[in-house]
């Protein structure tokens, strides 16, 4: 089986690799120690101030996101990949802490502050890592490290979710939220053992790039022509008809299907198996086949599976919501392989930072679009992102797709 083998090659790299492990183990311990805050803070921030909070922290956490890869990117060249690890984990060691005492005193106000010190940890901390596998392990192999990586976290995120939500209903929030500062505190060790992979670099004249310069290579995504552009639009739109109804899954499956925390618990850990499961086989389907095609196809299903979620009841608008977050292994896949596809060396990192740039702005302004139609009915957020989708993401991913196969043809 081709795709278990490239699994065990990616695990026996990390292991060879002192930095490679000790990334794994930290990236695994944290996903299943805070695997219950996918589906504890959504509901914490619905029940401390409605659908009203829920889309605004979620606009304010995309407005942050917004310049934080960029900024990353700059501190770990000036700083060192260590040091802004550490600024990410201190930053969400004080998001645990906060999110313990806004539970406590049921503060909306802690909680929105907690939140955001976790996003600006998370947001520094993402490309920081995948720098440092990138600097640790052979370029021929890192693929598999990252494959191999993120399989077994999405698999240790299922435990931590099914397990914490378990432990939660039998000690409560607060004993949970205690005991995981506490691991966090001591999973800070790893980051003393990690080696600094790339020195902070220096121009010719003996200092670090200016920002002049660093940003002087975004007017190369004008020239990488109509592929490019379309694929840009393609990940705004698809961006902003998802998060016209993402952050309301929670409180539709809470206030609407009355789901309590250890059925969020199960189905939260079913989701990241589910994920895996699909990232497993979208690796081979995106090389056999046009990756726009394979994004044609994870729109239909995400889309339709969204439909049925909002209108099906449970436990059938379960399965509907696991196979749509399922589909995501196939974005996530599709969306690489065409960035490398359509990018030289010399353009790729600077049109991967435009992407996330313009899939930070739709986040910012699809929650009050959702919130709007939630207000009317909640079905709503769920039926206007289904349709929205299929109506301008699916034509948008066939032209591009003619696009590729008449270039492909004609070469």
């Amino acid at each position: 089986m081709p795709s278990l083998r490239r699994l065990l090659e990616g695990y026996a790299h990390v292991l060879r690799v002192r930095n490679a492990l000790l990334l794994t183990l930290y990236l695994e311990t944290e996903a299943f120690i805070l695997a219950f805050a996918a589906w504890y803070i959504p509901m914490l921030t619905y029940r401390l101030g409605g659908a009203e909070l829920v889309a605004a922290v979620r606009t304010l956490l995309a407005a942050i996101a917004i310049p934080l890869p960029v900024l990353s990117g700059l501190l770990s060249d000036r700083l060192g990949r260590v040091k802004v690890l550490s600024l990410s984990y201190a930053l969400i060691l004080a998001f645990i802490a906060l999110l313990l005492a806004s539970y406590r005193l049921e503060l909306a106000a802690l909680l929105v502050t907690a939140l955001v010190l976790g996003r600006l940890g998370v947001q520094l901390r993402n490309p920081v890592v995948s720098a440092m596998f990138m600097d640790s392990v052979p370029e021929d192999a890192i693929g598999r490290v990252v494959s191999a990586v993120t399989v077994t976290t999405l698999a240790v995120s299922s435990a931590g979710s099914m397990a914490l939500g378990l432990l939660m209903k039998a000690v409560g929030p607060g004993a949970l939220l205690l005991s995981t500062l506490a691991v966090y505190t001591l999973l800070g060790i790893t980051l003393l053992f990690m080696e600094e992979t790339a020195a902070p670099r220096q121009s010719s004249a003996g200092r670090g790039p200016s920002l002049k310069e660093r940003f002087t290579a975004l007017v190369a995504v004008r020239g990488l022509g109509l592929p490019a552009a379309l694929f840009l639009a393609y990940m705004f739109i698809d961006s902003l008809t998802g998060s016209v109804c993402s952050p309301y899954f929670v409180p539709f499956l809470v206030d609407v299907q009355g789901a309590d925390e250890v059925t969020l618990a199960l189905i939260y850990s079913i989701l990241p198996l589910g994920e895996a499961a699909v990232n497993l086989v979208s690796g081979p389907l995106v090389d056999r086949y046009n990756p726009a095609s394979v994004l044609v196809l994870q729109t239909l299903i995400s889309s339709f599976s969204i439909l049925l979620f909002a209108t099906a009841w449970p436990p059938l608008s379960y399965i509907f919501y696991i196979i749509s977050s399922a589909s995501s292994g196939l974005f996530n896949m599709g969306a690489i392989k065409l960035q490398a596809m359509l990018t030289t060396r010399e353009s790729r990192a600077t049109f991967i930072g435009a992407c996330s740039t313009l899939q930070a702005i739709a986040r910012l302004i699809g929650p009050g679009i959702g919130l709007l139609l939630w207000r009317l009915n909640p079905r709503l957020s769920f039926i206007a992102s289904s349709a929205s989708s299929l109506l301008l993401v699916t034509p948008l991913l066939l032209t591009l797709n003619g696009k590729l196969s008449r270039e492909a043809s004609q070469d």
